[in-house]
């Protein structure tokens, strides 16, 4: 699936979200949750886990359209979901859904 990672995450009132003052992309919120560990995260992942986690935001901080599997993008919808509240959630999960053909 491609995916613009540049994507500006918009608030419900259609106003670009911030973080540290600067307009949120959706790259910023995928690394961000590829990144998040929790104690409990770092005994349960593999080293494997990590090192994917790592490559995988690797690939998403270019920006850009960025070619991503279904499997990717299952996993940044989870990570997504799991570090974030519905703000965003909301537009992060619609740019994840990519180009329509």
């Amino acid at each position: 699936m491609k995916i613009e990672m540049s994507t500006v995450l918009m608030t419900i009132d259609d106003e670009p979200l911030k973080m540290n003052e600067k307009d949120m992309l959706l790259k910023d919120a995928c690394i961000r949750a590829l990144f998040a560990v929790s104690n409990d995260d770092l005994k349960k992942q593999s080293g494997q886990e990590k090192f994917d986690r790592y490559t995988l935001g690797l690939k998403i901080n270019k920006g850009g359209v960025v070619d991503l599997t279904p499997e990717e993008v299952v996993k940044l919808r989870k990570l997504v979901g799991d570090s974030f509240g519905p703000s965003v959630i909301g537009p992060a999960w619609t740019a994840l859904e990519g180009e329509k053909d």
